[in-house]
């Protein structure tokens, strides 16, 4: 099936990889964000006639910035360490790679 979207030792491949290893950690930081977020303070910029863009702008985005400041950089850091995932996945001889890896385990 990766033949037919041409994933075979493509970047594209790595960065699918990569995207699905972060999506956990990046859903729970800006979950538990979200869950701290106060409401009533959108609502009440809505109810002064402000815009949904300009109050998710100016109250909703300054709220939860640091989590979407770390949910951008940590997944980033954490792809470092995963060079066995980039190996596997990148290379089409991910059988030989096995081994070695196994044998460098023992």
């Amino acid at each position: 099936m990766s033949l037919f979207f041409g994933l075979v030792n493509s970047l594209l491949r790595l960065v699918l990889a990569h995207t699905i290893f972060a999506l956990p950690l990046i859903l729970m930081i800006v979950s538990a964000a979200l869950k701290s977020y106060d409401l009533n303070k959108e609502l009440a910029a809505r109810g002064l006639g402000v815009s949904r863009l300009t109050a998710f702008l100016t109250v909703t985005l300054p709220q939860i910035r640091f989590s979407i400041i770390t949910s951008a950089l940590l997944p980033f850091l954490t792809t470092f360490d995963e060079v066995i995932v980039a190996m596997f996945v990148i290379s089409s001889t991910s059988i030989i790679l096995t081994q070695v890896f196994r044998r460098s385990k023992d």
